[in-house]
């Protein structure tokens, strides 16, 4: 709220009074104004009306009445209350012994406001005006403190819109009156109403410290311990290369943590990356003949870094250079447009970084492959870097690359093309250095009428199967379980027929990732990729279900596909299912089915799904 001083005054009157207005349109009378307004001591002077709105438009009427009783016309007068009519929101994220974390919603975007934190044992009970001067008088001390003037201070330390931020420097265990208002960059005068909450901070806590031990270091891993002192505390632990803080050294912990925050403080602040308690991390992954970083400090959301840094370095151990790298490439399959391939470092070489790319053999060269894979990481890191100023080559290395086993899988290739799939090993500042090579052509965009379709038939509850002494040879498959029933059907063309229980919905072909093409890259050489012989006209798989022993199950999808006799691939057969407990079929119904086919000639094929 703020105040208005108005200059009222009379001549030869006995009695003046005023009397604020609700509406300009309705002027009571001179006797009604003596009669219901407020008195002033004749002949009048300056009159202060406060509770005023700020940035509103009043009126107010004044009377006087001689001493013969002869009353005087009615004086009005419009004013209007300097500043803006913004209100603010404002909440306490979190508090620690001596920094209260706040957020702050203005109702107007354009308005310049301050926040400050009063002692509440003296400025609890006060009114509007005292605290303004209380703050005023505060961010005054605050700029000489500084060594700035006023209005320097205030450019620094005003703000606009939502913001959030720290009150530090207080006193533990004490309770604060936490205010915000406009404030004018000039003089520190308020320009809006004040808004107010009541707050404390927590006892004080004892300092926080690290143990920090390392101890088995080999070309790719290190086993990692933290300890703190307070096992309730949140804290940053990170084992990084010291080339991400290149122009600091071990004796610039506090300053390295710091770095380290400002590149992903959003992120901290949501509770992202945050420990507590103690921490044993045994095989953690580093590179070779690396110096590290391992340090560790406290952290609150909000607030920001709540301690030192603790910080310990040593060198991972030296391997074998990547211009000796040895490694097989093996292709596990190929269709029209996709090759899976798989990496196999030999013994020795699982320490060292690959990059792969596959390139049409007619345009292969050493130099492009080299070229491909240190683009890519140089993408990658010039990517991150914008967002993390800490971010380092070693870290684009390990992102984009590889290393021991990797699968590569190019989509997207042409059909019936020679492509030279490369392995191209890289430096830890991603320098490619050898590059080893296969080759492998794509397949036909053509299909084959063969087809292998399966039919939904039930899903019935594994543990009532068991009871009804269904499966005795594969209890494990089927113990709080689901069973789902498909019948399959094959065309006259088909010679070699497949089925594939996969978790999630592939029910639709178009989708990225899930063609038929995309599909019969990566299932066929699946382990849970099963061959249905000519008798296997029903499969018993093993699901979770929807709604059933607590657990939230998800969809299947039963895929299945065919070759002919001349080994060309068929279109794929997709039933998506979602297997629900409520949904469940009559036990006696599977005991009756699986009954009838152990009388036949059919096959039973009971599997698990994958």
């Amino acid at each position: 709220m703020t105040s208005a001083t108005l200059s009222i005054t009379s001549e030869n009157a006995n009695e003046l009074a005023y009397m604020m207005l609700n509406d300009a349109a309705e002027v009571p009378s001179a006797r009604g104004i003596l009669t219901a307004g407020t008195k002033i001591q004749v002949p009048g002077g300056d009159v202060t009306v406060s509770d005023l709105v700020a940035g509103e438009t009043y009126h107010i009427a004044a009377a006087a009445v001689s001493e013969n009783g002869e009353y005087s016309e009615v004086a009005t007068l419009e004013f209007g209350t300097s500043g803006q009519n913004c209100s603010f929101d404002i909440d306490v994220i979190s508090a620690t012994d001596k920094s209260i974390s706040y957020s702050v919603v203005p109702s107007m975007d354009n308005v310049d406001y301050y926040v400050a934190a009063l002692e509440f044992s003296v400025y609890g009970d006060s009114d509007d005006e005292a605290i303004y001067e209380a703050v005023a008088e505060s961010a005054a001390q605050a700029a000489s403190a500084a060594g700035i003037s006023l209005q320097e201070y205030l450019s620094q330390n005003l703000h606009r819109g939502e913001y959030s931020g720290v009150v530090s420097e207080l006193v533990p265990e004490t309770e604060y009156l936490l205010t915000v208002f406009g404030m004018s960059s000039e003089d520190a005068s308020p320009t809006t109403p004040l808004s107010r909450i009541e707050t404390s901070t927590v006892p004080e806590t004892p300092e926080l410290t690290f143990d920090l031990e390392y101890s088995d270091v080999t070309t790719t891993t290190v086993h990692l311990k933290v300890t703190p002192s307070n096992k309730t505390a949140q804290f940053i632990f990170l084992c990084l290369p010291s080339a991400n803080f290149p122009d600091l050294t071990e004796d610039d912990a506090d300053e390295i943590a710091q770095r380290y925050v400002d590149g992903v403080k959003s992120y901290l602040d949501a509770g992202i990356g945050l420990y507590t308690g103690d921490q044993d991390v045994p095989n953690f992954s580093i590179m070779q003949n690396t110096e590290y970083y391992f340090f560790a400090f406290g952290y609150t959301p909000g607030v920001g870094i709540s301690s030192k840094c603790e910080l310990v370095s040593f060198m991972s151990e030296r391997g074998v250079v990547p211009e000796d790298f040895e490694a097989e490439i093996i292709i596990d399959a190929t269709t029209a447009k996709r090759i899976s391939a798989r990496v196999v470092p030999a013994a020795g070489f699982e320490s060292i970084f690959y990059g792969c790319v596959a390139i049409p053999t007619d345009e292969y060269t050493e130099e492009l492959a080299k070229e491909s894979v240190e683009q890519a990481i140089v993408d990658y890191y010039n990517q991150q870097v914008e967002f993390n100023p800490t971010y380092s080559m070693l870290d684009a290395v390990t992102a984009v690359c590889d290393r021991g086993e990797g699968w590569f899988e190019p989509s997207g290739l042409t059909p019936e093309t020679e492509y030279t799939v490369a392995a191209v090993s890289v430096s830890n500042e991603g320098i490619a250095a050898k590059v080893l090579t296969t080759t492998a052509t794509t397949g036909s965009e053509d299909v084959s009428a063969a087809t292998f379709t399966s039919t939904f038939v039930k899903v019935y509850d594994g543990n009532e199967a068991l009871e009804a002494g269904l499966f005795a040879d594969s209890p494990h498959l089927m113990k709080d379980k689901g069973i789902a029933v498909f019948h399959f059907e094959r065309s006259s063309e088909a010679v070699e027929c497949y089925y594939y229980m996969a978790n999630g919905d592939y029910s639709n072909p178009d989708e990225e990732f899930k063609t038929d093409d995309d599909l019969l890259s990566w299932i066929t050489t699946n382990p849970y990729f099963y061959q249905a012989d000519e008798n296997t006209h029903y499969a018993f798989v093993s699901v979770d279900f929807y709604d059933a022993y607590t657990y939230l199950g998800w969809y299947y999808t039963m895929l299945t596909v065919a070759k002919d006799s001349q080994g060309m691939w068929g279109p794929v057969g997709r039933t998506m299912i979602l297997p629900e407990y409520a949904k469940r079929g009559d036990i006696q119904e599977l005991v009756d089915l699986i009954n009838e086919i152990e009388a036949g000639t059919e096959s039973l094929s009971i599997k698990a799904s994958k």
